[in-house]
């Protein structure tokens, strides 16, 4: 039942969104399915190069999927969550995404034809501190899409991007002085909160994350932080 619902979620993945992530970052050597976590939510991530080509001969969504993964060299992630019963897909490359899809690709807004969808570029100096060491931040641009606008920061949290600092105030999983990754952001009526994760040395992969104030994370910028929103 378990496998039958992650191919659904993969095979919709594909008709969702059009990119794709490069073999040389955050790649999966077992192409098959595995648990990961953000924060409290579990998801299953299957690569999208094995999903899609399984089903490439019914739907049109995982031959197009196919198509672009070709042209730009590269692979995508499918999310589902039994929990939340949320599906969705991301994936990035390391050039603008038109060059791929075709398509011009601005802002970080959602869509009207799905709660979450979302093409962006990740931030031009991510690290001003030099927090990242052995880490490779790259310049990618970002392309997801998921059945709930909730699932959005998550799917986020998968894919490279945000800019790193230190927690100056504790969250409730995450200790004060730890580096985390602020990913995106998202408008309240206090004023705007940080969607914070662990670092990883590649994605997908399970990670702490918590929403944080912005005077709560030391990130060398001054001002707000150039993340796109949650």
């Amino acid at each position: 039942m378990v496998s039958r619902l992650m191919s659904r979620a993969l095979v919709l993945s594909a008709v969702l969104t059009g990119v794709a992530v490069p073999r040389a970052y955050g790649a999966d050597d077992a192409w098959g399915v595995h648990h990961v976590r953000v924060g409290k939510t579990t998801y299953w991530v299957g690569d999208m190069g094995r999903a899609a080509g399984w089903f490439a001969g019914k739907y049109r969504g995982a031959r197009d999927l196919m198509s672009i993964a070709e042209q730009c060299g590269a692979r995508a992630y499918g999310f589902y969550s039994p929990g939340a019963k949320s599906m969705g897909a991301s994936g990035w490359v390391p050039t603008d995404l038109s060059t791929c899809d075709g398509n011009s690709v601005e802002g970080g807004g959602p869509s009207d034809s799905h709660p979450c969808h979302k093409k962006y570029p990740t931030p031009e100096q991510p690290d001003l501190r030099g927090l990242h060491g052995d880490t490779d931040v790259g310049h990618f641009w970002v392309a997801l899409a998921g059945t709930s606008a909730n699932m959005c920061p998550d799917l986020m949290a998968e894919a490279p991007g945000g800019i790193w600092g230190t927690l100056l105030e504790s969250t409730l999983s995450i200790p004060v002085g730890r580096t985390v990754i602020a990913k995106c952001s998202r408008q309240t009526k206090y004023g705007p909160v940080y969607f914070a994760v662990t670092p990883s040395l590649k994605w997908p992969a399970s990670v702490g994350a918590e929403w944080i104030w912005p005077a709560h994370i030391n990130t060398g910028y001054s001002g707000d932080l150039p993340i796109p929103s949650c």
